[in-house]
């Protein structure tokens, strides 16, 4: 579940990534819940208050809506925050259908009814078992402020027609029994519901239970001629006479379906009973182990793919099942399962392989198994399973010509007829299933070539495949990737295994176990019988113990079950492989394990490891095709959060996975398997730091590299260099953790330079996302540096930081300190942008003329040096403090030079720094249309950088700016939109707005 999903069939979810993102707050979850319901659709804002205060709302509730707004983006994150979009007279939240439950359902609905309407009942059955477990409960169930919606309603009607649609598929399938229980739960919940009594009286008569039928209707007339006063509808008077005269058009009809070749043929009611739905549908489970007669030969039904062989009757053999056991608590995977199902309604012109692959651990064989079950009737002839051992810790992979001996054997064939030439087998065995109706599980394959000669050559069989592989060498395959579960699914696991009352009691806690489980069902299924096995722990007790990573794996065992043990077999596959690459992937996965940050790319990683860049990234990508790194998006790799763990643990303990390789991949695998672990840390610090400074560089042309000291790089792995700022800013977004990680790594090594320089590097991203607080924590953890040219940047940039946050008495103590240190050590670039720096702090208290003082000792300094970014620095500083002092001539003039050096330099932010000056004087001059186009120029340089406060800034003044040329409406609305950045970022400032918007 790496994709955006929005969910309100059942409490509201909205999820990223794979993980549930919280909304906190009953307004803020009624309002995006509102929005939810109308997706794409604009909600007024007077709707949307009228609905959130349940019909109350208090005077200026569009305001406070406006603040929920900004809480309920900020809630969602960068990446899902921006999909709730103002739109004049309200709100709305965009949305693909695809990551809308309700768009999901509806589509499937739609589809089911299509094919009913074309009498193809398996295939309406098949898109209703893929829709009905989407619904967790009634729509938006925590969130009482939207049970008003009209949407709401609208949905639980779909919802019922769905079920009246599955029960009239499964009517029509003859299979009443599989319905009847749910039929008589709806009927009773719904009791003028007509159309569900009819189908509860058809489902008694196709039962055989025609006397129950008519006792039952005479009820239904009861209650409602004595609580409405009505008799029954047309239609239920027309079966219940039709049932009084027993009229024999009532019963099923074995469906016809015509065979491809000769036009005819017949199906029976046994091969409608292999038509299988989901098994997460109340009352739904059609499978065919459970109809009577399963396992009998078919045509099947139409619309059910079913030709081909699978329309000749039945070859006379003995049907073979030696299928493992369906474990009873298996949870979730309802889409997967809906897949792995829809195979055995395709008419190929080859054999079908299902390839299920996905990490140790994940569920590769409960599900496969489980879809075989549900299967089995489909192949009466044989249902056969094999381990091919591809993991297995205490004997090798099996070879295809053992594996054929096996499969031989099971069919029957005597060990006589078996013949020895590899060749020879293998086409005995494709002799021996042809024409058979099999279906085949190879659980645990090692790859594509062990797999290759093991499967059929008619397409009368279909095969089940799991491995931890991505099984791509296998022509035609058809291959699923399992993923961990979601949170809804692994708790309902641990549920089933630990109890459902221990589990509801703490539910807080049973989140953080699964979560420290990483969702991973193997892991979950372990703790949860820890739990069972323990009555005195709650959930709480687990998750404490689980939260210690040291002791996680040892504590994520239970008999012969053990997630370090899955993960070390995948590990060891790779260090004994034939492959050279794969011995040097196992290899790099333990120096993989020392890096700490959240996730890698191909340039550090390559530093890391001491190898080229293309052979890291080979290196990467074998491990992710083992499972033992997860690439989410396109060349990023991460570690889930328990293979993690297993990493360190080899990292700590060191490893011998090289041996036995020879030449080139030897020194390959040296360099990356140990031999000096700290240079390859080393190596990665300096690759983040220098690239970091050329983000900073390409985000402040001329000025980053006057602040920030390189590292000596190693030619081998050069760092990324940036073509403009957005780029520099998508890396900074994407590598900012790893950047935290990377100066953590520093201090623990002592690279101090590294570990003092990074910080830098962050500072004006950090500023321009306004995430002051953050930034100056950073800095200031780093002030014992000792270095007194990097103390005095640290003592820049938290002033920088203070200002923004308009604490200008903590500014001027930074400055000053900076200032002091810059003199001491004859930084004379530093000191100039001190002076700066110190001439806004007098504007922000009032000194203008103190401020022109500062800013005119340090304009020579930055002309001296030659420094042209430090030169507009000063003059567009220089063009405010005249601004203060009312001189707005040299104001103009000041700032005109400034524009044209930020555009040489092509440095964005200066440009609308000086556009914004000039903006702010004109209208201080009564210039105000002059002054709206400047500051309107000024704001589209605030978004192209991404500043928010710089962005609600500028919006003011454009306000001032509007207002002053008698633009009142424009005013407000500039006023409203800086209101809404201010309350999202948490500024000061937001009050001063409030009062340019009173009494408006």
């Amino acid at each position: 579940m790496s994709d955006p999903r929005f969910a309100i069939l059942g409490p509201l979810e909205v999820w990223s990534g794979g993980v549930l993102v919280p909304v906190p707050g009953a307004r803020q979850r009624a309002l995006l819940a509102i929005l939810l319901a109308d997706a794409g659709r604009v909600v007024s804002a007077a709707t949307l208050a009228d609905t959130v205060w349940d019909g109350a709302p208090p005077e200026g509730a569009e305001q406070t809506l406006r603040s929920y707004v900004m809480r309920v983006r900020r809630a969602l994150g960068v990446e899902l925050g921006g999909r709730v979009v103002t739109s004049p007279p309200g709100y709305l939240i965009t949305a693909d259908p695809s990551e809308l439950d309700t768009a999901v359902f509806a589509d499937l609905c739609s589809r089911a009814r299509d094919a009913a309407r074309a009498e193809d009942w398996s295939a309406a059955a098949r898109h209703l078992d893929a829709a009905l477990p989407l619904w967790r409960g009634d729509p938006l169930a925590d969130v009482p402020a939207a049970r008003v919606l009209p949407a709401t309603t609208r949905l639980t009607e779909q919802w019922l027609q769905a079920r009246e649609l599955r029960a009239e598929a499964a009517l029509n399938l003859g299979l009443p029994d599989t319905v009847l229980a749910e039929l008589r739960e709806l009927s009773a919940e719904h009791p003028y519901r007509e159309r569900m009594h009819w189908l509860l009286l058809l489902a008694l008569y196709r039962g055989g239970r025609r006397g129950e039928a008519l006792a039952v209707y005479q009820g239904i007339a009861r209650r409602l001629r004595s609580e409405t006063g009505l008799e029954p509808g047309p239609e239920l008077r027309d079966l219940h006479q039709r049932l009084l005269a027993d009229d024999g058009a009532l019963a099923w009809r074995r469906p016809e379906v015509r065979d491809t070749a000769s036009g005819s043929g017949t199906a029976s009611a046994e091969d409608a009973a292999a038509v299988v739905p989901a098994d997460d549908v109340p009352g739904a489970d059609l499978a065919g182990a459970d109809v009577p007669g399963a396992g009998v030969p078919g045509a099947g039904v139409p619309g059910a793919g079913g030709a081909g062989p699978a329309d000749r009757p039945s070859l006379a053999r003995s049907p073979i099942d030696d299928l493992p056991r369906d474990i009873p608590d298996f949870s979730g995977r309802a889409a997967e399962l809906v897949t792995l199902l829809a195979a055995a309604e395709q008419a190929p012109h080859a054999v079908v392989v299902e390839a299920v692959n996905g990490m140790a651990g994940v569920g590769k064989t409960a599900l496969v198994v489980r879809a075989a079950h549900r299967l089995a009737a489909r192949y009466p002839d044989a249902r056969l399973y094999l381990d091919l051992r591809g993991h297995d810790p205490e004997r090798a992979p099996l070879a295809p010509d053992d594996a054929l001996r096996v499969l031989l054997t099971t069919l029957g064939v005597a060990a006589t007829r078996i013949p020895e030439p590899a060749d020879e087998r293998a086409a005995l065995w494709r002799a021996e299933m042809a024409g058979r109706r099999c279906l085949l599980v190879l659980d645990n394959a090692a790859d594509s070539a062990q797999v290759q000669p093991l499967l059929p050559g008619t397409a009368s069989g279909l095969v089940l495949v799991t491995s931890r592989r991505r099984l791509t060498g296998l022509a035609g395959v058809h291959t699923l990737s399992l993923d961990v579960l979601p949170e809804a699914d692994a708790l309902d696991l641990l549920a089933r295994i630990a109890g459902a009352e221990r589990v509801a009691a703490c539910p807080a806690e049973a989140r953080e176990v699964v979560r420290l489980c990483g969702f991973l069902p193997l892991a979950v299924r372990i703790a949860g019988a820890r739990l069972a096995a323990r009555p005195a722990w709650t959930p709480a007790d687990l998750a404490d113990r689980l939260a210690e990573a040291r002791r996680r794996l040892d504590l994520l065992t239970a008999e012969h079950l053990a997630v370090r043990a899955s993960f070390e077999l995948g590990h060891r596959s790779l260090a004994g492989s034939e492959r050279p690459a794969e011995r040097l992937a196992a290899a790099a996965f333990r120096t993989l394990g020392r890096w700490p940050g959240p996730d890698l790319t191909a340039g550090p990683a390559a530093a890391l490891l001491g190898l080229a860049f293309d052979d890291a990234e080979d290196v990467l990508e074998s491990l992710v095709d083992a499972h033992l790194l997860e690439s989410r998006s396109p060349g990023r790799y991460r570690f889930h959060d328990l293979v993690r763990v297993y990493a360190e643990e080899l990292a700590e303990k060191g490893s011998d996975t090289a041996v036995g390789v020879e030449g080139a991949e030897q020194d390959k695998v040296d360099g990356a398997d140990g031999a000096d672990d700290q240079a390859g840390l080393h190596a990665l610090l300096v690759w983040y730091l220098n690239t970091a400074m050329n983000a900073s560089d390409a985000q402040t042309p001329g000025l980053a590299r006057s602040l920030i000291a390189a590292a000596p790089a190693d030619p081998r792995f050069p760092p990324r260099t940036f073509p403009d700022y957005e780029s520099a800013t998508r890396w900074f977004d994407a590598e900012y953790a790893n950047v935290l990680a990377a100066v953590d790594v520093a201090l623990r090594l002592g690279a101090r330079h590294v570990a003092a320089q990074l910080p830098l590097t962050l500072s004006w991203h950090l500023q321009t996302r306004s995430r002051f607080t953050e930034l100056i924590e950073l800095l200031t953890a780093r002030l014992d540096d000792g270095d007194p040219r990097t103390v005095a940047i640290l003592h820049s940039h938290l002033g920088t930081a203070n200002c923004r946050l308009w604490r200008f008495d903590v500014a001027d103590h930074h400055f000053r300190e900076s200032l002091a240190l810059r003199r001491r050590t004859g930084d004379r670039r530093g000191e100039g942008t001190i002076l700066v720096n110190l001439g806004s702090v007098a504007d922000e208290l009032g000194d203008p003329e103190q401020a022109v003082a500062y800013r005119l000792q340090a304009l020579p300094i930055f002309r001296e040096l030659g420094d042209r970014a430090g030169e507009a620095v000063c003059l567009v500083n220089l063009g405010w403090s005249h601004h203060s002092a009312g001189r707005l001539d040299e104001a103009l003039e000041y700032s005109a030079q400034a524009l044209t050096l930020y555009s040489r330099l092509g440095n964005v932010h200066g440009e609308g720094e000086a556009l914004s000056g000039l903006g702010c004087f004109r209208l201080a001059m009564g210039h105000h249309a002059e002054a709206v186009g400047l500051l309107e120029q000024a704001l589209a340089k605030r978004r192209e950088i991404g500043d928010r406060l710089l962005e609600a800034d500028t919006l003011i003044d454009l306000g001032a700016a509007f207002d002053g040329g008698g633009d009142g409406d424009r005013a407000v609305a500039a006023w409203r939109e800086a209101q809404e950045i201010l309350v999202e970022i948490g500024h000061p400032r937001v009050a001063e707005v409030a009062g340019l918007l009173e009494g408006r």
